[in-house]
């Protein structure tokens, strides 16, 4: 299990279908909230499927094209974040992240992100990062 530790609380975790079975049930009790912004939420029906998605999260990362972490507060699985569309061509990425309902309102998704763009400006040797949010998903804005 790789992690990286944020701060005393939140750490980020390398994808692991092992946890498949914890995030799909995260996002079931999260899916009419978060299909408002995540078209593929509706889409996920099985913990099968949350596994495979891990699965090829992990191939994906190991060509370099994604970046991807579980988000962990107190230990816990509360939420993800990527970044996607990797360029190693043009040094550059596209965020994504959602984070369970309970614990929003915690600094947890600000820190995550802030460590996030630490990695990939000194990890991943990007230049630029992009995030996409919905004109009304005002707290991702």
């Amino acid at each position: 299990m790789f992690t990286t530790q944020v701060n005393d609380k939140i750490q980020l975790k390398y994808p692991d279908k092992n946890d498949a079975a914890l995030l799909f049930a995260l996002i079931q009790n999260e899916g009419a909230r978060m299909s408002r912004w995540l078209p593929w939420v509706e889409a996920m029906d099985s913990v099968e499927e949350e596994a495979e998605f891990l699965r090829n999260a992990t191939e994906k990362m190991a060509r370099g094209t994604l970046w991807m972490a579980t988000i962990l507060y107190e230990g816990q699985p509360c939420g993800m974040i990527d970044i996607h569309e990797i360029s190693a061509t043009h040094h550059r990425g596209e965020i994504g992240y959602w984070l369970a309902a309970a614990v929003e309102g915690k600094g947890i998704m600000s820190a995550a992100l802030k460590k996030t763009i630490e990695i990939a400006f000194t990890e991943l040797d990007l230049q630029r990062l992009g995030l996409l949010a919905e004109v009304k998903n005002v707290r991702s804005q």
